[in-house]
């Protein structure tokens, strides 16, 4: 009797495929989500006692040059003229976490404990809800029992002038005097791809001439596209296919290094760090790659009235329960001593 093999060749048959198989599936849990929050990281921290936290401002008289004729008695001035108040609503931040009775007992390849995994998610979570609302152009809003719930007002807000200069056309707050509001000077609204150090050395030196040097290195806080736009300062002619005049070249591993991560110019040193949280509106919203803020970071603070922590509630029956939360604003020392980039592409 002759025995003949045959092979099916349809499309839904995978020879060495059976529901039998094992999966191997590694023990490890892989979270492609951004953690960097640069603006939060940096700030200096205060306490709040408050739902509304304000900080005052003043400035110097101009220069006097005319001298004091003899024998004349002294004039007087208020000194407390000057003064403005610029103020800020605190913001309620929460995530919540729930684990039914299964999955909290069950194997999950990747976690050892999906308890303890679930808070430490909901506080990373936390800090990237507050940076995205430090960075972004909202203003602030008062609870009102209603529809408004407490918003606090961001940097996009903050660092404005009366005319909306900019991609976004945000305007300054009407709360914060026209004294104090961003020199025009000192945002820039060139195109990314236009950028040149001379557009950056303009802001700075805008920066300089309204408040002088500042105490501390500043900070710009960019986008993707502006971080490669003034990386490519150190290109021939600002051109991503020009011939780089200054590159720092390993022989040993035959690396080549082309990286701006601090500029020193004629008005002081600035640590450029790149951000993915700038000017968003929702938490879906796509990156503002070309947007930046830079900041003076002796007058950036976040102001916390409850500390960033995680709650485990009662379990109701359909298993454990928590949330993290904090409640904090910011406050901006002087809208004159920032700037800001703001290109529409």
């Amino acid at each position: 009797m002759a025995f003949a093999n045959s092979y099916t060749t349809d499309s839904t048959t995978t020879i060495g495929s059976a529901a039998s198989n094992r999966e191997d599936i590694k023990d490890i849990l892989t979270v492609l989500a951004p953690e960097d929050t640069p603006v939060l990281s940096m700030a200096g921290k205060a306490s709040a006692n408050a739902t509304f936290v304000e900080t005052v401002v003043e400035d110097l008289s101009d220069p006097a040059f005319a001298g004091v004729q003899e024998g004349t008695d002294a004039s007087y001035e208020n000194k407390s003229s000057s003064r403005a108040k610029i103020g800020n609503y605190v913001q309620i931040f929460r995530r919540g976490w729930q684990v039914s009775d299964v999955q909290e007992r069950v194997a999950v390849a990747g976690v050892a404990n999906e308890i303890a995994h679930a808070e430490g998610k909901c506080l990373k979570e936390l800090k990237r809800d507050i940076e995205s609302a430090i960075c972004s152009v909202n203003d602030r809003s008062a609870e009102d029992g209603s529809s408004n719930r407490y918003l606090l007002r961001g940097l996009g807000k903050f660092i404005a002038d009366g005319s909306g200069t900019g991609n976004a056309g945000t305007t300054a707050a009407s709360d914060i005097a026209s004294a104090y509001q961003t020199p025009t000077n000192s945002i820039n609204a060139t195109a990314t791809g236009s950028l040149t150090e001379s557009n950056l050395n303009a802001v700075l030196q805008s920066r300089y001439e309204t408040v002088g040097a500042s105490n501390d290195r500043l900070m710009l806080v960019a986008g993707p596209s502006l971080k490669r736009a003034i990386t490519d300062f150190a290109r021939s002619e600002g051109s991503t296919t020009s011939t780089p005049l200054t590159v720092n070249e390993d022989s040993t591993s035959r690396s080549i290094t082309l990286n701006i991560s601090q500029y020193e110019g004629d008005f002081g040193i600035i640590n450029i760090v790149p951000s993915l949280f700038n000017a968003r509106t929702s938490g879906s919203a796509t990156i503002s790659g070309t947007r930046g803020y830079l900041l003076d970071p002796g007058l950036i603070t976040v102001h916390t009235l409850k500390a960033e922590s995680a709650n485990e509630n009662d379990d109701l029956g359909g298993g454990r329960r928590g949330y993290a939360d904090a409640i904090l604003t910011l406050s901006v020392g002087s809208p004159l001593a920032h700037g800001k980039f703001d290109a529409a592409s």
